[in-house]
């Protein structure tokens, strides 16, 4: 058997196990409190292919990252596209889309991301509410609240209470791909799992949506920008 290292073993009240491969290609297990050191074993051996495959495609990912310094020609996403940062005199921050650049006024480093973070942010909120509210009117679902979240690991998440969050990094993702992750966590208002019926259901509003899972885990570094 391939050796595989678990970095953490969390015991709980929970009734089965669950495997995960944090952002840094390390193995987490959440195990039943009466689950025996060779149960683990076994788990992991028996889930051994998943482990090897989605750990490769999180080391791959992570080669992929590239922090900005916020220097003048650098590339920023937005909605997808890649922007050149350019300075200039005026004091707020504005999308040339035409030039493919994003003005932000002439500061220094720290002042400059912490500006483009905040518009990143802003930008995020009102954008993400929009789509939310039209996705919401489309599949006749309620969600009880929206909130924007900051995480490394989850694009959203749906609350128990129906209550959605959402990572403002999707402002940076192209906007079939945020409006699939939208559907995906209202489908969840209505089905608190990932059972064929939760798919069955997405499929209705969001067309290919396993190219577009595809595409996100594939692209899944953009989480661990802005860091």
């Amino acid at each position: 058997m391939m050796k595989i290292e678990i970095k953490k073993l969390i015991y709980s009240d929970r009734k089965g196990f669950r495997l995960r491969i944090d952002e840094k290609g390390d193995l987490i297990v959440f195990a039943p409190y009466n689950a025996t050191r060779n149960d683990v074993l076994q788990i992991v051996e028996k889930k051994m292919n998943w482990i090897v495959r989605t750990r490769e495609r999180i080391l791959e990912n992570l080669k992929k990252i590239k922090q900005n310094n916020f220097e003048e020609g650098e590339e920023f996403l937005f909605l997808g596209r890649t922007y050149k940062l350019a300075f200039w005199l005026k004091s707020g921050i504005e999308l040339d889309e035409k030039n493919r650049k994003i003005y932000v006024p002439f500061a220094d480093k720290t002042t400059v991301q912490r500006k483009m973070l905040n518009f990143y942010k802003s930008k995020a909120k009102s954008y993400l509410q929009s789509v939310l509210d039209k996705c919401s009117e489309n599949m006749n679902i309620k969600y009880k609240k929206f909130q924007i979240r900051d995480s490394k690991t989850v694009w959203g998440s749906c609350g128990k209470n129906g209550s959605i969050n959402l990572n403002w990094r999707l402002i940076l993702l192209p906007e079939e791909i945020i409006e699939h992750i939208i559907i995906h966590e209202l489908a969840h208002v209505v089905y608190r799992n990932h059972s064929k019926q939760f798919y069955n259901f997405v499929s209705l509003f969001s067309k290919d949506y396993k190219e577009k899972d595809r595409w996100l885990r594939d692209n899944s570094y953009i989480l661990n920008l802005f860091r």
